[in-house]
């Protein structure tokens, strides 16, 4: 993960890239809608992200490495 980020940023400083023009590139290859679940009134629960796929971070990776030029 602390790879992909950096690689990111080397995306947006090579590009100029502002934070909403990366997180809407993520966003095209990454679906991070999250859906918060708790198991009783009282538990404070957490957030799943059961539309997550190696593949489709692997494909935003290729993008990426694509726009650096490599």
């Amino acid at each position: 993960g602390q790879q992909d980020v950096e690689y990111l940023n080397l995306l947006a400083n090579a590009k100029g890239y502002d934070r909403d023009q990366m997180a809407r590139l993520v966003a095209d290859f990454v679906k991070l809608e999250g859906e918060h679940r708790r198991n009783q009134a009282d538990d404070a629960g957490t957030v799943q992200f059961d539309r997550l796929s190696w593949a489709d971070f692997a494909r935003l990776r290729l993008a990426v490495a694509r726009a650096l030029g490599g």
